[in-house]
């Protein structure tokens, strides 16, 4: 657990602690998150994990910032 000023720096600290080898991202955003920033927020992530590949979805939840899988 751990506290960031923002939901795409929350998503980054998860993934620093919580991937181990996955292939797959699933990354839903939520209805205060633009898609240009989830698409920024994918760049990032793919640059810093090279064989992870990442699907962005428009998940529409309104309470949370970002909802992640790793498969």
């Amino acid at each position: 657990i751990s506290a960031t000023a923002t939901g795409d720096e929350g998503v980054l600290e998860c993934l620093k602690h919580n991937y181990k080898d996955q292939e797959i991202l699933s990354l839903h955003y939520g209805d205060l998150i633009q898609e240009s920033q989830a698409m920024e927020l994918k760049d990032t992530i793919e640059k810093e994990y090279k064989d992870l590949e990442v699907f962005v979805y428009a998940g529409k939840q309104p309470v949370y910032f970002y909802l992640l899988s790793l498969e």
